[in-house]
């Protein structure tokens, strides 16, 4: 009896196997974000109203809102909708092309090589 079912298991196993390894590209999620990390210089306000002024002046339309502030004096700020990492990353350039504006980054989990 196994050795009838051994055969067609063992190529449904090399089948299934075959069928994954050629799933194209373009179907694999890229990372995404829904949140920008904004520091403003430290000779503007630091205030919420403040941030919020920045990041609507140049905001592109994005309708994004103030999400909180963090220890280091940066400022989450969320975005209207996930975007891929690399248009996170076109944002924040924009971004960090107002003057008022010190640094700005797409908020991402960052993991440390082993």
């Amino acid at each position: 009896m196994l050795k009838k079912i051994l055969p067609s298991l063992l190529l449904s196993c090399l089948a299934s196997g075959a069928v994954a390894a050629t799933v194209p590209a373009s179907t694999q999620t890229l990372p995404t974000t829904d949140q920008i990390i904004v520091k403003l210089k430290p000779t503007v306000s630091s205030t919420r109203r403040a941030v919020q002024t920045a990041v609507d002046a140049v905001g592109m339309g994005i309708r994004s809102t103030y999400k909180r502030s963090m220890a280091n004096g940066a400022h989450i700020i969320q975005l209207p909708a996930p975007m891929t990492l690399q248009e996170a990353s076109d944002y924040a350039t924009i971004l960090r092309a107002d003057p008022t504006v010190e640094y700005a980054e797409p908020d991402q989990l960052m993991f440390l090589d082993a």
